[in-house]
C-alpha cells in the first residue's frame, strides 16, 4: 500500500455567500508572474513516455527520409585558361576571326550554351548509343532514355524538343564558375552516383578543351589560307613587272646600268619613300578599322594588332573582368539594390568608361597619323611630278623604266611582310597561343553533397524535440484532471485540508473499511486523523460553537467519498469522540456494503416515521461508532430529503453526537445533496485524484453557489503517494516517502 501522513496548513474554509462564481473568468485563468522551471521539467516527466515517443518518431523518420532521398554527388574539374603570348606579335583581326580565349566571362557562357552540352552529350553517347542512354540510372538523366534506338523511328517533330529537353536537363545539373582572383574556370556536375559524376565532369572539361583546340586550329588555318593567296597575288604581280621592265628595256634598246638622267638617284629615292608611305597608310587604316571594329563589339581587345595594344587598356580590362567575376560572385548573395552591388557597379562603369577613353585617344592618336601619313603621300608625289617634269624633256624612256622598276620594288617590299606575317602565323599555330589545360580532373567524390545527413538528423532531431515539447504542453492543457491541492485552491478558491492515499490491491468493502483499525500507524490512518483534526480545530459554525455536522459528496459516484466517510466515523469514535455515520444516499446505499451489515433498518423508515431514531441507529463494534445504513427508495428519495424530517434528524443528531458525517450521493447524479447541504455545517467536497475532471468539479460546486451552505472544502481522495511525490506538486500539504509503507 503506498501511504503516507498527512500534515495541513490550509486556510479555514470560505464562506459561500461571497460567491466566487461571479466572475468565472478570473477563476480559470489564474496566471503566475513567475516562471516555476521545476514545474516545467516535472510536467516533462509525466509525459516523457509522449516526449520520448515523439522524438523516436522523429528520428526514424529523419532517418527513412535519409534512406528513401537519392543522394546526389558533386565532382569539380578546374580548367585554366592561358593568356595569348606577350612576346609574339598579333595579326589583324581579320586573320583571326575574333578570337578564342580574351573575356573570361565569355568563356563561361560557352560551356553553358546549349550547343557545348548537345555536344558532351554526343560525347556520352545518348544520341547514338542506346546501351549508354539504358546504362543511365541517375534521375537527371532518365528523360534522355529516348536517345537511342528510339531516335530513329522518331519524326523530326518529336525528336527536336525531346533532344531540347535532354539538353536543359543537363544543364540543370551542370554549373561553371569563375574561381575568384584567378583565369581558372571550375566546372560542377551533380549525378546520383559518385563515378558517374566524376566522368561526366572530367568529359565536359576535356569536351571543352577539344572544342577550344578546334577553333585555335581553324582560325589558324584560315589565317594561312589567307596568306598563302596573298603571297601568291604578289609574287605574280612581282613577276609580271619584272617582265615589263625586261620588255620595255628591250624594245627602246636600254640596257642595265645606262647613264640615267639628271635626279634619277633623287627619283629613286622618291619613289621608295613613296612606296613605304604607302604601307604605312595601309597600316593606319587598318589599325583605324580594327579599333571601330574594337569600339562597336565586332572584334575583342586581347586579339588586336601588337601595335594597337595599350599597357593602360589591357591593364583596364583585366580589371574590369575581375569586377565582373566579384559583381557575379556578389549577385548570389544580395540583391541589385545592396550598398555593395551599387558600388561594384558604379566601379565597373568608371573602368568601361576609361577603356572607351583610351580606345577614343587611340582612335584619335590613329586619325591624326592617317592624315599626316595622308599628307606625306601628296608631298612625296608632288615630288615626283616634278621631278618627272623636269626629266621628262631629258629621257622619257629612261623614266619610264624607273617607274616600272619603283613599282616593283614596291610590291617587293609589300611580299617581303607577307612573308614576315605567315612566319609569325606558323610561330602562334605551333605554340598554341592562348590556350586552356586542366589543372585539376575530378575526382570520385566520397561523400553526397545532398541530402547532409548531420544536417538533417540534427534538424530532425530538434524538430522532434520543439515538437514532442509542444504536444507535451498541449496534452498538458488539454488534460484538465485534478491532481493537486494547489490546482483546487487555485481554480475554485476553496481550501483542500486533506489529502487521501490510495489503497493499492483492496477493492472497497468491510476489509479496506477495517484497514485503518488494523494499521493505525500507517499513512492512511495519520491522513484520515489529520482531515478530522482540520475539521475539528478550524471549523465552526458559530463563534463558540463548533462544527459538528458535516456532509460528504464527490461529482461522481467511484471517487471515494463513502470509503472516506467510513474512515473518518471509525478513527474519530477510537479516538474517544461520539459519531454517528449516517447513509444519506437513497439511490445507490453502500455503507452497509462497506461495514458488511445488513440494511433492514434504514434512516428512509426512520425519515418516513417508520421507525424510531433508536431502532435505525447500528452500532458499529469495531469502532464503537454508531451508524444509520440506507436502503434504495429512488421513487420517495427526493421527497425524503425535502421534508421536515431531515432537518429535525439532523438537530436530534447534532445534539447527542460531537461529530455527525452524512454520506450523500454524488452530486452531480442527483439533487438530493443540495437539500442536505443546506442542514449541514460543513460540505466536504471529495475529488478523486487524477480521474476527476475539472469541468466536473467546477458543475458539481455550482449547484451549491447560490444555497446557504455554511462553508466548503476540498479533499483529494485516492491519491497515488509515489506519484503524487515524484511529479512535485508544490502544497502546502506534502507526503513523507518515509512513510509511505508503514503499516503499523
Amino acid at each position: 500500500m503506498n501511504s503516507a501522513p498527512l500534515t495541513s496548513n490550509m486556510p479555514p474554509a470560505l464562506d459561500m455567500k461571497g460567491s466566487v462564481f461571479a466572475n468565472n473568468a478570473a477563476q480559470q485563468n489564474v496566471v503566475r508572474d513567475d516562471i516555476d522551471m521545476r514545474s516545467l521539467l516535472l510536467m516533462l516527466w509525466r509525459r516523457r513516455r509522449l516526449v520520448v515517443a515523439v522524438i523516436i518518431c522523429g528520428m526514424a523518420l529523419s532517418l527513412f527520409s535519409l534512406r528513401v532521398v537519392t543522394p546526389v554527388y558533386k565532382a569539380r574539374a578546374v580548367i585554366l585558361v592561358e593568356a595569348p603570348s606577350a612576346g609574339l606579335v598579333s595579326l589583324k583581326r581579320p586573320l583571326l576571326g575574333g578570337g578564342t580565349g580574351g573575356d573570361i566571362m565569355g568563356e563561361l557562357e560557352i560551356i553553358r550554351s546549349r550547343s557545348f552540352v548537345a555536344k558532351v552529350l554526343k560525347r556520352l553517347g545518348v544520341y547514338t548509343d542506346p546501351t549508354a542512354a539504358q546504362d543511365q540510372d541517375d534521375s537527371s538523366f532518365k528523360a534522355l532514355s529516348v536517345y537511342g534506338a528510339e531516335l530513329k523511328v522518331l519524326p523530326p517533330e518529336v525528336a527536336d524538343p525531346e533532344i531540347a529537353q535532354a539538353i536543359t536537363e543537363f544543364q540543370d545539373v551542370l554549373s561553371a564558375r569563375i574561381l575568384p582572383g584567378s583565369s581558372a574556370l571550375q566546372i560542377e556536375f551533380r549525378a546520383s552516383r559518385p563515378d558517374e559524376a566524376a566522368r561526366v565532369a572530367n568529359i565536359v572539361a576535356d569536351t571543352y578543351l577539344l572544342q577550344r583546340a578546334q577553333h585555335h586550329q581553324i582560325e589558324s588555318q584560315k589565317l594561312k589560307n589567307w596568306l598563302d593567296e596573298k603571297l601568291e597575288i604578289l609574287r605574280i604581280e612581282l613577276r609580271e613587272k619584272e617582265l615589263a621592265m625586261q620588255a620595255y628595256k628591250a624594245e627602246m634598246g636600254l640596257i642595265d646600268g645606262a647613264a640615267g638622267t639628271v635626279g634619277d638617284d633623287q627619283l629613286s629615292s622618291l619613289y621608295t619613300q613613296l612606296a613605304r608611305a604607302k604601307t604605312d597608310k595601309a597600316a593606319i587604316q587598318a589599325r583605324l578599322s580594327y579599333l571601330d571594329d574594337v569600339s562597336a563589339g565586332k572584334a575583342s581587345l586581347e586579339s588586336a594588332p601588337e601595335t594597337l595594344r595599350s599597357d593602360i587598356i589591357r591593364k583596364l580590362k583585366i580589371e574590369a573582368v575581375r569586377f565582373e567575376g566579384a559583381i557575379s560572385e556578389l549577385s548570389k548573395r544580395y540583391g541589385a539594390k545592396h550598398p555593395q552591388m551599387i558600388k561594384a557597379a558604379a566601379e565597373l562603369n568608371d573602368l568601361n568608361r576609361a577603356i572607351r577613353d583610351e580606345m577614343s585617344k587611340s582612335a584619335q592618336g590613329a586619325k591624326t597619323d592617317l592624315t599626316l601619313a595622308e599628307a606625306h603621300i601628296a608631298s612625296l608625289e608632288d615630288s615626283l611630278a616634278e621631278i618627272k617634269n623636269r626629266n621628262f624633256a631629258q629621257s622619257g624612256d629612261t623614266l619610264a623604266l624607273l617607274e616600272l622598276r619603283r613599282e616593283a620594288e614596291a610590291i617587293g617590299v609589300a611580299l617581303e611582310g607577307l612573308m614576315k606575317n605567315y612566319a609569325l602565323a606558323d610561330q602562334r599555330a605551333l605554340l598554341n597561343e592562348g590556350a586552356a589545360r586542366i589543372i585539376s580532373h575530378a575526382a570520385v567524390p566520397t561523400s553526397a553533397a545532398f541530402p547532409n545527413k548531420k544536417l538533417i538528423l540534427g534538424l530532425g532531431t530538434m524538430l522532434s524535440v520543439f515538437t514532442a515539447l509542444a504536444l507535451a504542453l498541449l496534452f498538458e492543457k488539454m488534460d484538465t484532471r485534478l491532481r493537486s491541492a494547489r490546482q483546487l485552491e487555485t481554480v475554485f478558491k476553496y481550501p483542500c485540508i486533506g489529502l487521501i492515499p490510495t489503497l493499492k490491491g483492496f477493492k472497497p468493502g468491510p476489509e479496506m473499511a477495517d484497514y485503518p483499525l488494523r494499521h493505525p500507524a500507517s499513512g492512511l490512518a495519520e491522513a484520515v486523523r489529520s482531515l478530522r483534526m482540520h475539521l475539528k480545530l478550524n471549523l465552526t459554525k458559530t463563534e463558540d460553537q463548533p462544527a459538528k455536522v458535516m456532509a460528504i459528496t464527490s461529482s461522481f459516484a467511484g471517487e471515494g467519498k463513502t470509503t472516506l466517510s467510513v474512515w473518518l466515523a471509525r478513527l474519530a469514535a477510537k479516538s474517544g469522540e461520539r459519531v454517528i455515520l449516517v447513509d444519506m444516499d437513497l439511490r445507490r446505499p453502500n455503507v452497509h456494503k462497506t461495514l458488511g451489515q445488513p440494511n433492514d433498518v434504514s434512516v428512509a423508515e426512520h425519515l418516513a416515521g417508520k421507525v424510531t431514531l433508536e431502532q435505525a441507529i447500528h452500532k458499529d463494534e469495531k469502532s464503537g461508532a454508531d451508524v444509520i445504513f440506507a436502503r434504495a427508495a429512488p421513487g420517495s428519495a427526493l421527497d425524503l430529503m425535502v421534508s421536515d424530517a431531515l432537518v429535525k434528524l439532523v438537530e436530534a443528531l447534532r445534539e447527542r453526537y460531537d461529530l455527525v458525517v452524512l454520506d450523500t450521493p454524488a452530486c452531480l447524479a442527483a439533487t438530493d445533496t443540495r437539500f442536505i447541504a443546506k442542514t449541514v455545517d460543513h460540505l466536504l467536497y471529495a475529488v478523486g485524484w487524477n480521474a476527476a475532471p475539472q469541468e466536473a468539479v467546477e458543475n458539481g460546486v455550482k449547484q451549491f453557489s447560490h444555497l446557504d451552505v455554511q462553508s466548503l472544502s476540498f479533499v483529494l481522495t485516492n491519491v497515488d503517494v509515489k506519484k503524487y511525490v515524484r511529479y512535485g506538486y508544490g502544497d502546502s500539504v506534502y507526503y513523507d516517502e518515509r512513510y509511505a509503507d508503514m503499516k503499523g
